[in-house]
């Protein structure tokens, strides 16, 4: 491959992704527009977001293709195919499952269960207390948690618990108001005035209705202004000011066929043929209720709902299958952690066993080695003083045997010695001298009583030795 070669194809996979790129921004631009742009024509809005899916799935750009899928679901919900709006929501949920857009996947699984209200109520709680679970716990964004606290309110006002509708519709109302949400204001606004009216508090009711008013008149869409005049004729219904409520319901129908809002069509038509009833015009309630009928039929028959119910089965058992497969994993991992768990304590108990048996022979050892010194201690002990007793024995007979036997000599000696006064006077220096063996025998007593004596009394000591041999030497001369 030559070098011109090299620089064209880089040159293509630079433009490519510079195309991709802008593909991106645009898809996302589309997909970002306010509720309150793709509402203002759901005809041309179906038209722009089936293209921008097209446009996401050309380039395989997930999150795009899944918001479009999101938006066209709720357009075609509004338009009464709920066929394609359940289809659509499973399509966009799975998709933001796969890729971790936790904001995403709880504002579909609660577009999903809110669309579903109507047909099993059960399984709308199902799937909004789902939404919420996810939302809670992954920190998403406040629109989107504001929204369901919106929408399952709604669940609980149908379920007639109105004090709890009002607890959650309060709770997103809050959010909104300090995220300064004006597109999602006026519908919590007008969610609690219905709780309101529907408790007979009519004046709170049209105080909250008025405020959503304010916020409706500066919306670019036909939908918020034709869904408050339908609410208006909801309360002038309850209060019995029939002929009022008519004139409402009719405003809300004039907008709603202008912009292709099916359900409110159908709502409308279905109110007018009530109240004409109540009217006693059994003409215009005929042809109201034949209207309503029409555009009932046209989106919910009996293959619809059935291909709605399959859709629906698919959907469950996909979750089922991913859950039980979640369910299996999770058993493995808990059975080998159990393993690992019985294996490390296992090894625990050996390790402990022997670290005991060790300490317990290493114990012995040295009680052993104690013992031998005791005893060796005790036999040396006993051998000091055995070898004490000889020296002494030899101080004893070395020193003071010697003297008895001089003694002993010069008591037979006085035999031959015949002048008295010879006798007299040996037998003084005999005693004299017996008494210094006495005082030797008790010095030497001394000495081993006194083995620690201080230096100056072993000097007085040794000075009475001088002395005494002294006068022994004396004597003898």
């Amino acid at each position: 491959m030559n070098y011109k070669t090299k620089v064209a194809i880089i040159f293509i996979v630079f433009c490519a992704g510079l195309f991709a790129q802008d593909e991106k921004a645009l898809i996302d631009s589309v997909n970002n527009l306010p509720a309150t742009e793709f509402l203002s024509s759901l005809y041309k809005s179906k038209i722009i977001y089936e293209e921008n899916l097209k446009r996401a799935q050309s380039i395989n750009y997930p999150r795009g293709e899944a918001k479009a899928l999101s938006h066209l679901a709720i357009i075609y919900y509004l338009r009464g195919k709920y066929e394609k709006s359940t289809e659509y929501n499973i399509r966009a949920s799975q998709i933001f499952e796969s890729i971790n857009d936790y904001d995403e996947l709880a504002n579909s699984y609660g577009e999903f269960g809110y669309q579903m209200k109507r047909r099993d109520i059960k399984k709308a709680n199902k799937y909004m207390q789902a939404a919420i679970k996810i939302a809670e716990q992954n920190n998403v964004s406040v629109g989107t948690l504001s929204k369901l606290y919106d929408n399952y309110g709604v669940l609980k006002e149908m379920e007639n618990k109105i004090d709890s509708a009002l607890f959650y519709y309060n709770k997103s109302l809050k959010r909104k108001y300090s995220a300064n949400d004006s597109i999602g204001i006026p519908f919590s606004l007008n969610k609690i005035a219905n709780a309101y009216a529907l408790k007979g508090n009519f004046t709170k009711a049209y105080k909250y209705l008025k405020k959503s008013d304010e916020y409706r008149r500066k919306e670019k869409s036909d939908y918020g202004r034709a869904d408050n005049l339908a609410y208006y004729g909801d309360f002038l219904s309850m209060q019995d000011s029939v002929d009022t409520a008519i004139k409402y319901y009719k405003k809300s129908l004039g907008l709603s066929i202008k912009n292709g809002y099916n359900f409110l069509i159908e709502y409308c038509y279905q109110k007018l043929a009530d109240l004409y009833e109540r009217k006693n015009d059994y003409r215009n309630a005929f042809i109201n209720y034949k209207k309503y009928t029409g555009y009932k039929d046209s989106v919910t028959n009996v293959k619809t709902n059935e291909k709605i119910a399959e859709l629906e089965i698919a959907f469950e058992t996909q979750k089922k299958d991913k859950l039980i497969a979640e369910k299996e994993l999770a058993l493995k991992q808990r059975t080998l952690q159990l393993f690992l768990a019985g294996g490390s304590v296992l090894f625990l108990i050996i390790l402990s066993f022997g670290i005991y048996k060790y300490q317990e022979q290493k114990r012995k050892t040295i009680a052993r080695e104690l013992e031998l010194k005791a005893k060796l201690a005790e036999e040396k002990s006993q051998r000091q003083i055995v070898e004490e007793k000889l020296r002494i024995s030899r101080e004893l007979h070395d020193n003071i045997g010697s003297q008895l036997i001089f003694i002993i000599s010069s008591i037979e000696n006085l035999n031959y010695i015949k002048n008295n006064e010879s006798i007299l006077s040996k037998t003084k220096e005999i005693c004299q001298f017996t008494r210094d063996t006495l005082g030797d025998l008790r010095n030497t007593i001394w000495a081993m009583k006194n083995e620690t004596a201080e230096l100056s009394t072993l000097i007085i000591k040794i000075e009475e030795y001088i002395n005494h041999y002294k006068q022994s030497l004396g004597n003898l001369s």
